[in-house]
C-alpha cells in the first residue's frame, strides 16, 4: 500500500501559499517530519504537487523519501479559487489505481495503521458531529449552498456528520469507483459555484463543506455502514482510542504555526538527522 501527500500552492497571490503555513520552511519541515516518520510504515511514499512547489522542494537540498514527485496540479490554477484549496487533496484521491493512504503535510502517523482497521474499506481521521457547536459551520454553509442552488438534486438532504480528512484512507480497490464519483460531485459544485462565489458568505468553510461532508452523502448512498465499511482513526468523542499505540498527530488551522509546534518539528529533525543547516 502507498502513502500519498498534497501540496498545491497556486498562484503566487495565493492566500494558501504554503498550506497554512507562515513560510516555505516551516512547509518543509512539516512535510518532511511526516513522510519520514510516516512513510518507514508503507510500500512507497508519493508527492502530488505544482511545478512551483516541485522547484521549492528541490531547492531546500534535503532528500525527502519520495519514490514520486508527480508535478500535475497546475492546470487548477486556471479556474479553482483559493478558498477551495482542499479540491487539489480530492483530485489526487481521483487519480489513484490502488489502494491508497493520503495524509495531510500537517499529519503523522508514528506506528503505522491499527491492525483493526485493515480490514475497512474507507478510514478516517474522525468523526466531526453537525449537532455539536463546534462543527455547526457544516450546517451553515450547507444550508447556503442549498438556498443558492449549489447541490445536486441527488445531495439535497445534509447528513448527521462530517469526517476530518487529515488521514484518508480507501483500502480496497473495488471501491475506487466510490472516490471517483465522490471527486465528480465536488467538481460539478465548484463549476456551479463560479457564477456564486460573490454571493458565498461562508467562504472560508467552503473546504470543509466539500471535502469532509460530501464523502458522507456519497458512501450512505452507495449502501456502506459505519464499523461494516468504513471507520475512524481517533473515536467519535474526540479521544484518539489508538493513541497510545499509533500515536497520531493532525498539527490543523492555527496550531501549526504555533512557535511551539514549529520549534518541536525543528528538534525533532535534528534529532533525526534531517534538519536544514
Amino acid at each position: 500500500m502507498k502513502l500519498i501527500y498534497t501540496i498545491h500552492t497556486g498562484t503566487s497571490n495565493n492566500s494558501n501559499l504554503f498550506c497554512g503555513y507562515r513560510n516555505a520552511e516551516e512547509l518543509l519541515d512539516s512535510l518532511l517530519l511526516s513522510s519520514f516518520t510516516s512513510g518507514k510504515h508503507f510500500e512507497s511514499c508519493e508527492l502530488y504537487c505544482d511545478s512551483r512547489f516541485e522547484n521549492i522542494i528541490k531547492e531546500d537540498g534535503r532528500q525527502f523519501p519520495f519514490t514520486k514527485i508527480i508535478p500535475c496540479l497546475d492546470e487548477l490554477d486556471n479556474w479553482l479559487f483559493e478558498k477551495n484549496w482542499a479540491y487539489a487533496k480530492v483530485y489526487v484521491y481521483s487519480l489513484q489505481n490502488g489502494p491508497f493512504v493520503h495524509l495531510d503535510c500537517d499529519a503523522i502517523i508514528c506506528d503505522g495503521l491499527p491492525p483493526a482497521l485493515l480490514d475497512k474499506k474507507f478510514i478516517f481521521q474522525q468523526k466531526e458531529m453537525l449537532y455539536k457547536e463546534a462543527f455547526g459551520f457544516y450546517t451553515s454553509a450547507y444550508k447556503e449552498a442549498k438556498r443558492l442552488g449549489l447541490l445536486s438534486v441527488k445531495h439535497n438532504d445534509i447528513p448527521d456528520y462530517a469526517m476530518n480528512m487529515g488521514l484518508f484512507a480507501c483500502l480496497d480497490k473495488n471501491y475506487l469507483p466510490l472516490v471517483k464519483e465522490y471527486a465528480t460531485l465536488i467538481l460539478l459544485y465548484l463549476k456551479n459555484q463560479q457564477h456564486n462565489y460573490d454571493k458565498i458568505y461562508f467562504k472560508n468553510e467552503q473546504p470543509m463543506l466539500f471535502e469532509q461532508l460530501f464523502i458522507m452523502n456519497v458512501l450512505f448512498d452507495n449502501g456502506l455502514k459505519e464499523d461494516d465499511d468504513f471507520a475512524t482513526f481517533i473515536s467519535d468523542d474526540n479521544k484518539n482510542t489508538f493513541l497510545p499505540l499509533y500515536r497520531y498527530a493532525h498539527f490543523f488551522r492555527a496550531i501549526k504555526r504555533s512557535e511551539i509546534v514549529t520549534q518541536a518539528i525543528k528538534k525533532e529533525l535534528w534529532s533525526l538527522g534531517l534538519a536544514k543547516i
